[in-house]
């Protein structure tokens, strides 16, 4: 399959018997504009999807118009079944009538290629991996002090978020595309009454069933929107509990073929022509049920997979794309999946509460040699909602990635004048490891808040530099600093843990808006006894990765 696909698109013709138990992508040659124009863009895009287009200086196109009608016509005749029409490429995906082959098709005017993609999903003995296997979900078994937030102050908190909320940024005004396999009982669950009641579901859809209804499969998407639009008062709050959001089925639970790719980039159009600013993703494809069409390390280049195209046009036409980066890490695969090596998105691998890399969280670079991950957020025991409405504890880089998704919406509508491209890379140069990136982390752990401030109250300040805080001597025999940079005036809590999670005293200072003061430690250090320490200060920043040695 690999192979025909590579010839054709060098320009080489083939011969292939008919198959009806294959799926068919058929592209045109051009789009006549008799039914559309691009004069008119309102007849297929929204004043949202135009609006944003226009503050961000990005003209419609040939890409934007709708496939012609005509042509869909033309292929009626050869058709039993039209899965998907997708305009950013011109073309249909089809199911051929019996003893149709691709000559028949080529000898129409208008069509230049026609090729399988897959054949008909069966059940299968040789199935992939399940990319959900990383994934587990356990009952709460602890309390956090995090007030509104609950146990999810970790997840909001790692990336500075929480400061970013306190300032009246959660979302409101931005619209976020969520593409996943369902939202199972996201019409019935309490933690998603705010959403419902408040009219911000704006559309559904399931391009795999061909409807609208999409709250009654999966339940992955159920966990994936939970991290960014739940909200239970002292339990749980999402990432951007005020956006506007769709809810966009592309996956297929009874099979793993190619088509979920073309499904996803029919439900990037779809959010496109909506006008959403912010699609989240947490899927990844590699293998396929028999083999069929498996992608290799070195498809994962950027732009050689469907979805991985698909997944640049959609950041072309000025929307912030983020996915997971997969779970593969302890597999022998390892490497990120498609779309996450795309070249225009951000990719976002998983970190735990003390910010350290999950061992399942998958490694980049991308065949292309781009740094992905791109970025961190929190993958380990996350707190969301499982499939069956309970709070629950979640582990996968497809939790991280809604949770830094929803960020990155709160920062851009504190940011309204930014395009996509300057949040993507507000997103990179906030990381905790921008200096020093590497194929675990990418740029690390976004300060979402000190993102804002540079480009507001503190033009080019350097994150990386001055965020962290810094320890001085370290190692200490006892006597010991702390370098803090304080970005609201109030009073901070400054902790030591011990590296196995024993509490080892905290106490309060009062620092100054904008203002790095250094803080004697000796309050704290003269009743430690000898280790390894990490550094946790209230409310503005995460567990740094610096550790205190004590000796």
């Amino acid at each position: 399959m690999k192979t025909l696909f590579t010839a054709l698109l060098c320009g080489g013709t083939f011969l292939l018997s008919a198959q009806v138990s294959s799926f068919w992508r058929v592209t045109f040659r051009d789009k006549p504009q008799t039914s559309h124009s691009l004069t008119r863009p309102t007849e297929f895009l929204s004043e949202r999807s135009l609006a944003r287009r226009q503050k961000q200086g990005i003209a419609t196109d040939t890409t934007d118009l709708p496939v012609s009608n005509a042509y869909l016509q033309a292929i009626a005749p050869y058709t039993d079944s039209l899965l998907c029409v997708l305009k950013w490429s011109n073309s249909a995906i089809i199911l051929p009538k019996a003893g149709i082959n691709p000559d028949s098709l080529l000898s129409l005017p208008m069509v230049i290629s026609a090729m399988p993609v897959t054949t008909l999903p069966v059940k299968s003995n040789n199935r992939p991996a399940n990319k959900f296997a990383e994934e587990q979900f356990v009952p709460m078994n602890y309390a956090e002090d995090g007030g509104k937030y609950g146990a999810s102050y970790r997840q909001i908190n790692q990336l500075n978020l929480d400061l970013l909320h306190a300032r009246g940024f959660e979302g409101e005004g931005m619209m976020v595309a969520v593409m996943d396999n369902g939202f199972f009982g996201v019409d019935q669950y309490t933690a998603f009454d705010s959403l419902r009641l408040s009219g911000r579901i704006t559309a559904t859809r399931d391009f795999v069933a061909k409807r609208k209804e999409v709250f009654d499969i999966g339940g992955h998407g159920t966990s994936v929107l939970s991290c960014l639009a739940a909200i239970l008062p002292g339990q749980l709050r999402g990432s951007a509990p005020y956006a506007e959001y769709l809810l966009l089925a592309s996956e297929d639970d009874n099979a793993e073929t190619v088509m979920e790719e073309y499904y996803w980039a029919a439900a990037a159009e779809f959010a496109d022509s909506m006008g959403a600013d912010v699609l989240s993703t947490s899927l990844g494809y590699t293998s396929f049920d028999n083999g069929e069409g498996d992608h290799a390390y070195s498809d994962m280049d950027g732009n050689s997979t469907v979805i991985s195209r698909a997944s640049n046009m959609a950041a072309g036409k000025g929307m912030l794309v983020l996915n997971s980066a997969g779970n593969s890490g302890r597999n022998s695969w390892k490497y990120i999946s498609a779309p996450a090596d795309a070249r225009e998105i951000i990719a976002v691998g998983a970190v735990d509460a003390t910010e350290q890399i999950a061992d399942f969280s998958s490694y980049g670079p991308s065949y292309s040699a781009q740094v992905k991950p791109d970025a961190c957020a929190m993958g380990r025991a996350c707190t969301l909602i499982s499939r069956d409405g309970f709070l629950s504890n979640g582990s996968g880089t497809s939790f991280a990635c809604p949770i830094l998704a929803g960020g990155a919406a709160c920062l851009w509508q504190a940011l309204p004048g930014h395009s996509a491209i300057q949040i993507r890379d507000l997103l990179r140069r906030s990381g905790s490891r921008f200096e020093n990136p590497n194929d675990r982390f990418g740029y690390g752990i976004p300060d979402l808040y000190a993102a804002w401030l540079s480009e507001t109250r503190l033009p080019g300040f350097p994150f990386a530099k001055n965020i962290e805080p810094l320890l001085y001597p370290n190692p200490s025999g006892g006597s010991c600093s702390m370098m803090i940079y304080a970005p609201i005036e109030g009073t901070y809590s400054i902790e030591l843990i011990s590296v196995n999670g024993q509490r080892g005293g905290k106490m309060e200072v009062f620092l100054r808006e904008s203002s790095s003061e250094w803080i004697a430690l000796d309050p704290l250090t003269d009743k430690l006894p000898k280790g390894e320490y990490l550094l946790k200060v209230s409310p503005n920043a995460r567990l740094s990765h610096l550790k205190l040695i004590l000796n």
